[in-house]
């Protein structure tokens, strides 16, 4: 039963639209991967645990989520009078909380809505983690290493590309305000020089952030979109400093 509420909880959550990488192949999977962990670990978990994330759950959701939140907090709280732990129990517990955790609204500042999901889980985590036997424990330790290491390899690359193309940003950056000045001021074929050279500061500075050494921080969450974001905002700027120097002259 604590394997089938797994399997159901993964299957669910590739439909739940989150998006920890941006990756449309890769953020399914990771979702379904948190559903049938916190499921599993749930079923192993101190019943206050499961209290704590039911609580969780219904206190940050809003409208229908608010259902199977309360739904999870009322077998949580059913769960704690029973004699003897129940695994089923707790599997569904964590399963129902899984998938609302998942479909939270964003709130407060960028990141609150994960911070509050790490909040809501890691209790469960932890305490499921300590029920394992030590064998299990001690391959859970190894395999949490593996993930936390390559992870690092992956980020490491995209973070030196971002410093080397924050010096190409700041020169584009600096290039382009000049050229306003210039133009402003009626000197269009200052301003226009200003403008490629912000656009060539641009493409430099996109080709740092997109190289191919970079491509591993694609499979690391919140990494994958900070990566996406500066590139994409690099390419935006070097196109309107390309479209702006084709105009410059034509400025009365």
């Amino acid at each position: 039963m604590v394997l089938a509420l797994a399997a159901g909880a993964a299957a669910a959550a590739c439909f739940a639209g989150c998006h920890p990488t941006g990756t449309p192949v890769l953020d399914p999977l990771y979702s379904a991967l948190f559903a049938a962990i916190v499921t599993l670990a749930a079923g192993w978990a101190a019943r206050g645990t499961l209290l704590w994330l039911g609580v969780l759950a219904t206190a940050v959701s809003r409208g229908v989520l608010l259902v199977p939140a309360s739904a999870s907090l009322v077998v949580a709280f059913a769960g704690s009078f029973w004699r003897r732990p129940d695994r089923r129990v707790g599997a569904l517990v964590g399963a129902l909380a899984a998938e609302v955790v998942l479909r939270w609204r964003p709130v407060g500042f960028l990141g609150a809505t994960a911070l509050l999901a790490a909040a809501a889980v890691a209790p469960c985590l932890v305490s499921g983690a300590r029920a394992l036997s030590p064998g299990a424990r001690r391959w859970l330790g190894w395999g949490t290493f593996a993930a936390v290491a390559l992870a690092a390899l992956f980020t490491i690359p995209a973070v030196i590309g971002g410093l080397a193309a924050r010096t190409e940003i700041n020169r584009g950056i600096t290039a382009s305000e000049g050229a306003l000045g210039s133009v402003s001021a009626g000197d269009a074929a200052a301003g226009t020089q200003q403008l490629v050279t912000a656009r060539s500061d641009f493409s430099a500075a996109a080709r740092s952030l997109g190289a191919w050494w970079t491509g591993g921080a694609r499979l690391v969450p919140v990494v994958a979109q900070q990566r996406q974001a500066m590139a994409g905002a690099v390419e935006v700027a070097r196109d309107v400093a390309t479209v702006a120097a084709t105009e410059a002259n034509r400025i009365d």
